[in-house]
């Protein structure tokens, strides 16, 4: 209301709602573009809900205004409008549930197929990840921390912000380079094989070239989701080979980690 009992215009409501709706977006300047529709990053679009509701009341008024068939016709469009939301946000939540069951299938193989494997050791993995979806993916460079924090408790909260991705030799390492492409660097010194597991972040972009133990070497090979372990695969500099002894009994111990119980809770003992 105004000092003199009249109403707000709607078109002022709808000026001012479209100033903060375009403001809002400013809080997505450390996560550009604003523009995502898929994935985590739809997270960007939380701040303008609010300014984008109140446009939605500024037309719905207007629409009020003017008589009640414009008042109808927006009430219609409003329902289609929320319609299509709901069933889009339903095929987002069915996406990462099919991602989740993706991604908890390739896991439970690769500790089957590599029940040696712990920490200190090197599992890689090659060929053609399983389909993802276009919501969320069912691997991506962040498997390296997934198998980490199976066998870990997770990061040091103390350490510098790349802290993170400073390469702990006694630590688990992996990588699928069927999924990665080139971004995992190779090198032969000394005629070992030595390669990059860290491609990003930290204050020295890329992380070490570090060795590889052919002796703590697993290599999986991907076909489109089914795993099978095997005794070499093709890098650009040649041909890695593991010399670790294939496993005699499978996999009867599960790390005790919040990560691994969530994968592994109905094997564990």
């Amino acid at each position: 209301m105004t000092p003199h009992g009249n109403s707000l215009p709607w078109w002022w409501l709808l000026i001012g709602a479209s100033v903060v709706w375009s403001g809002s977006y400013a809080l997505t300047l450390t996560n550009y573009p604003p523009t995502q529709t898929v994935g985590p990053l739809t997270s960007t679009h939380v701040a303008a809900g609010w300014p984008a509701a109140l446009a939605v009341a500024a037309f719905s008024e207007g629409a009020r205004q003017r008589g009640h068939w414009w008042s109808r016709l927006m009430a219609g469009l409003i329902l289609v409008w929320l319609a299509c939301m709901v069933g889009y946000h339903h095929y987002v939540q069915r996406e990462y549930i099919r991602a989740w069951h993706l991604q908890k299938n390739f896991w439970r193989q690769v500790m089957d197929l590599a029940p040696d494997a712990g920490l200190g050791w090197t599992v890689i993995v090659d060929g053609t990840p399983a389909q993802s979806g276009p919501i969320m993916w069912s691997n991506s460079w962040a498997d390296y921390y997934v198998y980490r924090l199976i066998f870990t408790t997770g990061f040091d909260p103390k350490g510098p912000v790349f802290a993170h991705t400073r390469f702990d030799p006694k630590g688990p390492v992996f990588a699928h380079l069927g999924y990665l492409a080139g971004l995992s660097q190779f090198r032969i010194v000394n005629d070992q094989v030595e390669w990059r597991p860290l491609f990003w972040g930290g204050p020295h972009w890329g992380g070490p070239f570090v060795p590889i133990d052919p002796a703590r070497l697993v290599l999986l090979a991907d076909d489109r989701g089914v795993l099978r372990r095997v005794p070499e695969i093709s890098t650009p500099v040649g041909t890695l080979v593991s010399a670790a002894a294939p496993p005699a009994a499978p996999r009867t111990a599960w790390p005790s980690t919040p990560v691994s119980r969530l994968l592994f809770a109905d094997r564990s003992p």
